[in-house]
């Protein structure tokens, strides 16, 4: 135990070292679940209508129809004992959209990749690195 707050101690300090610049809350990010396991994500959006924009602009009727999907991978796996998650998910997405500018009518299309995002967590205290055939014989606690 006092080994896992020493490393915890040491997390805490390092990660304070960090300029932080934004947050991101994803309530499954913590779950304990068994190690050596792989999970595969998918999701896509559909979303289609009229923009609102700023009134000054020379824009009128402003339409877009947007397109889009996720892909990943994650992967659980033991570290120092405890359970550990990597991440990786990548998006792509597709916009038409139309206005009539300066009272010419415009349309434009575009196509692309979003963001690639990698996640690393770790539960290094309540959630020790348990096979699958053990996980429910394990006595659950708070995690953090």
């Amino acid at each position: 135990m006092n080994m896992r707050i020493g490393i915890c101690s040491v997390i805490v300090i390092l990660l304070a070292a960090i300029a932080s610049r934004s947050q991101d809350l994803d309530p499954r990010a913590y779950v304990w679940v068994p190690v050596d396991g792989t999970l595969i994500v998918a999701g896509g959006g559909y979303s289609a209508g009229s923009v609102l924009t700023d009134p000054t602009l020379p824009l009128e009727d402003l339409e877009a129809t947007v397109v889009s999907g996720s892909l990943g991978v994650g992967r659980t796996f033991s570290l120092f004992g405890v359970t550990a998650q990597a991440l990786l998910v990548g998006s792509y997405a597709s916009v038409n959209a139309s206005a009539t500018v300066m009272g010419q009518y415009e349309s434009v299309t575009r196509n692309g990749f979003g963001d690639t995002r990698f996640r690393f967590s770790i539960l290094p205290i309540g959630a020790p690195a348990t096979q699958r055939s053990e996980f429910g014989k394990v006595k659950h606690s708070t995690i953090v």
